[in-house]
């Protein structure tokens, strides 16, 4: 890259053009445009649908037009060619696994959740075949039917963007209206809405999952790996139930002045002659486990916890290590709270790593009641940046109130 950083001065309301020039020809290599830790552009293509942004590609150079002025782009510009921010699509599918037994009748939803930077179109299609004209597919990403034998068979979801393709299937398997199969039964299967719940000392609370099966499931609960029994001191206040929907069962165990002594680990296992199925609810007061993000070199994360969080803890380790030995403290801000229960917050590790290395990240919060769980999985990040090549230009827009707005271009 060849541009250096420069100040421009434009009038509110004026275009302003950011050219970001090479010292030789692009090919086919990508070039993109991010703001805020948000992808703006990618080659020619505006990916957040600004009506005021164009972006010009020759073969040299990238030029970003911001065609009216506005104080909303206030903010850092970065231009750089195809690296770490710019990913290929991944998919999951829920429910995750290979093969979905369903009931006749029953109602059936798929998701396909897919990442990627740029964001990945999802679709879906049925191997061999099309979707049934009352399969309702949306673009959020879900699939539904009220599942016939017309319904069986294999479902493809495709993520695609820019830099590739990725997909993932499930097969779906439509039994009669009595979950009667042809000399088998139906092994279990446990579903779980919530994988961490946060509770406040002495707070009342409900965990529950969904289960169904054929022969019909016998259902526990299990705490910490022990078997819960109500006659037990610590769940004397305890109550459990459930109740049969139109093709599963749900059960509710009630939990009530919860403290360290139920925080942990519950376990809803059904079992049958064909099997055991079983999913995990972690309970505690302590922060939960962040989801991690990364933009650049900003890592964003959101966490859920009842109690105010107080401080945040960025571990790092360079890839080839096996600990996380390096720890950079963020204290917690009012703004970090977006919700009853939820807080997001982010910090830029290129103030705090070396640039031009790869490091392993992870992120874990404190609360009043101590430290929580770690994400469950950790970022791998390129710190852009190095002494002898430049990987990115930067511009930075400042407001004056007045007629006058001031766009600053720094590296």
């Amino acid at each position: 890259m060849v541009t250096k950083g420069r100040k421009f001065e434009v009038m509110e309301g004026r275009p302003v053009e950011l050219p970001c020039a090479f010292s030789s020809a692009l090919d086919d290599e990508a070039v993109n445009w991010v703001s805020g830790g948000e992808t703006l552009a990618l080659d020619e293509d505006i990916l957040n649908n600004d009506p005021k942004l164009e972006v010009r590609k020759e073969s040299d150079r990238s030029t970003l037009v911001i065609t009216q002025v506005e104080p909303q782009y206030s903010k850092k510009f970065t231009c750089m060619l195809l690296g770490s921010d710019i990913t290929a699509p991944s998919v999951v599918i829920t429910p995750d696994a290979s093969e979905y037994t369903v009931r006749k009748g029953e109602s059936v939803l798929l998701r396909c959740l897919a990442s990627g930077n740029p964001k990945p179109v999802v679709f879906w299609t049925k191997k061999a075949g099309q979707l049934e004209e009352d399969v309702i597919q949306r673009t959020d990403g879900t699939l539904s039917f009220v599942a016939d034998s017309a319904h069986q068979g294999v479902y493809i979801c495709t993520a695609r963007n820019k830099i590739g393709e990725k997909w993932k299937s499930i097969d779906v398997k439509v039994n009669g209206p009595n979950n009667a199969i042809s000399g088998a039964g139906v092994k279990p299967w446990v579903r779980t809405e919530e994988g961490y719940i946060p509770v406040g000392y002495l707070d009342s609370t409900n965990i529950s999952c969904t289960f169904d099966g054929n022969p019909p499931p016998n259902l526990e609960w299990y705490y910490n790996g022990y078997r819960v029994k109500l006659n037990d001191e610590k769940f004397m206040d305890a109550k459990e139930w459930e109740q049969r929907e139109q093709n599963y069962t749900r059960t509710t165990l009630e939990l009530h002045r919860m403290n360290q002594d139920v925080f942990g680990d519950y376990i809803c296992q059904a079992s049958n002659n064909l099997g055991t199925a079983r999913a995990v609810i972690h309970v505690s007061g302590k922060p939960g486990p962040p989801e991690l993000d990364v933009a650049g070199s900003v890592l964003k994360w959101s966490v859920r916890s009842r109690s105010p969080i107080i401080e945040y803890a960025v571990k790092f380790r360079l890839r080839s290590h096996d600990i996380f030995n390096g720890k950079h403290t963020v204290s917690a801000d009012k703004k970090d709270r977006t919700g009853s229960d939820e807080y997001s917050s982010s910090v830029d590790l290129a103030t705090f790593l070396q640039k031009g290395k790869t490091y392993e990240v992870q992120v874990e919060a404190r609360n009043a009641m101590g430290w929580g769980s770690m994400a469950r999985k950790f970022q791998t990040i390129e710190v852009p940046g190095d002494d002898s090549v430049p990987t990115a230009s930067s511009s930075q827009l400042f407001i004056f109130f007045g007629p006058l707005l001031t766009i600053w271009r720094v590296l």
